[in-house]
């Protein structure tokens, strides 16, 4: 059975797990909960306030950076917050949440091909059933000419993408697994990630769900977040920037290549919430932890 490939990965002598033993203090779930949202919190009120201060309103702020300074700014803070806790309380080097690994450059490349290529088969299942089309009616620009925007926000979604594996995947399930067994940490981090990103769409849901287990079962199968924050990154970016559609039913850029829009079925289109809400999207995350736990699988056989 394919699923037995991911219970091996849940094992507490996996790798992950013992790079958490390193620290001298693991926190509880109670804390572990509190410290994320007092990393939010730390990392992104100031620079709504400062927004406030500074240019009046987001608008102006948009015009300039295209919406990556929100991708930026404070998901660097993030980083750097969660640095703080995990060497201030645990004790530990940072780079034991999975940011040790040899390798590093070549997982994440490979993280972010599997991502745009994922993106790009649920976008392609859509376009064969009808579900998405070309938008000509928009009055955003779209083309060479928005390159520039483009790459910005590249450089904004590897640092948010990244960001948040570290946070949810990285460090959560880690300490979780760590402190108690590992598939706490699994059900902990994706249904919280899941929560903060919720929609009124049960596919939605359920489909935030399997992304935030695909990256954990992904980040348990490499022992290391390199290659989840690669796809993180570059499944965001092109929704947004690559096919201009809207990502998780609230970000749309300023600048994309193409303009698509949901047609038809909401079931199959995602309707405003975009692709994650659609059930191609959960064929593509089951067929992405099927691969996984073959791959378990076999690498499981290959150590015997």
């Amino acid at each position: 059975m394919p699923t037995s490939g991911l219970a091996l990965l849940l094992r507490k002598d996996n790798e992950v797990f013992d790079l958490a033993r390193r620290g001298r203090r693991l926190p509880n779930i109670l804390m572990a909960i509190l410290a994320i949202f007092m990393i939010i919190v730390v990392s992104f009120v100031p620079f709504a306030v400062a927004t406030d201060v500074i240019y009046g309103n987001e608008d102006a702020l948009v015009e300039i950076w295209g919406g990556a300074f929100y991708l930026i700014a404070p998901f660097l803070l993030s980083i750097v917050s969660l640095g703080l806790w995990v060497r201030g309380y645990e004790r530990r080097p940072f780079s034991t949440v999975g940011l040790e690994a040899q390798s590093r450059l070549k997982k994440y490349l490979v993280g972010l091909a599997i991502g745009f290529l994922m993106l790009a088969a649920t976008i392609g299942m859509m376009a064969l059933a009808g579900t998405v089309e070309f938008d000509p009616s928009a009055d955003r620009p779209i083309g060479v000419g928005v390159v520039v925007g483009v790459m910005l926000m590249l450089a904004g979604f590897l640092v948010q993408g990244g960001a948040e594996e570290i946070m949810w995947r990285g460090w959560l399930v880690q300490v979780l697994g760590a402190r108690y067994v590992p598939w706490i940490g699994l059900l902990a981090s994706s249904l919280l990630f899941a929560g903060l990103h919720g929609s009124t769409s049960i596919v939605a849901n359920l489909n935030l769900v399997l992304f935030a287990a695909f990256l954990a079962f992904y980040y348990l199968y490499e022992g290391s977040i390199w290659g989840a924050m690669g796809w993180h990154a570059t499944w965001n970016w092109a929704q947004a920037s690559f096919f201009g559609i809207t990502l998780s039913g609230a970000f749309e850029t300023e600048h994309s290549l193409m303009n698509l829009r949901p047609t038809g079925s909401p079931l199959l289109s995602g309707g405003d919430f975009g692709p994650e809400a659609s059930l191609f999207c959960t064929a593509v995350f089951l067929m992405g932890l099927v691969i996984l736990a073959l791959l378990s699988k076999r690498s499981a056989g290959r150590t015997r």
